[in-house]
């Protein structure tokens, strides 16, 4: 079973960016099922840098929405942005050391970053930028 299901909860009202959302949560559910599989020690590295990199475009993307519309908390949500990196770059190292806790250490820090970060913190400018016509 997959580690998260997209539901409408999660909608952010922005069509762009719940299809973002959408990957997101595919590549968060492939490491649970190499996980579960126990084949992350073959996969980590590649779907852990893949998904580093779409969350980058994804963000890339928030942030020009934000700067395109004026969006007035656009400082603290990029704040946001970069403290996941920093969190990233964290489990990346703890991966090369070969600890294999770390998987699941990982995975239920992806599960919680994701609910919080859309239910939260996109939560708050998905009005902002729904008036403005962000789609």
């Amino acid at each position: 079973m997959a580690a998260i299901q997209w539901t409408d909860e999660l909608s952010v009202k922005i069509p762009s960016i719940d299809n973002q959302h959408k990957r997101l949560i595919n590549l968060i559910n492939q490491l649970d099922e190499s996980i579960e599989n126990g084949n992350a020690n073959i996969v980590i590295n590649g779907t852990l840098n893949e998904l580093t990199r779409y969350t980058e475009a994804h963000f890339i993307y928030e942030e020009a929405l934000f700067t395109m519309h004026g969006y007035p908390e656009s400082d603290s949500h990029k704040l946001a942005h970069q403290k996941l990196f920093g969190k990233v770059e964290y489990f990346k190292e703890k991966i090369k050391e070969d600890d294999e806790e770390i998987y699941n250490e990982l995975l239920e820090f992806l599960n919680n970053w994701l609910y919080h970060h859309i239910l939260k913190e996109d939560m708050s400018y998905s009005p902002y930028l729904v008036e403005c016509g962000a789609e």
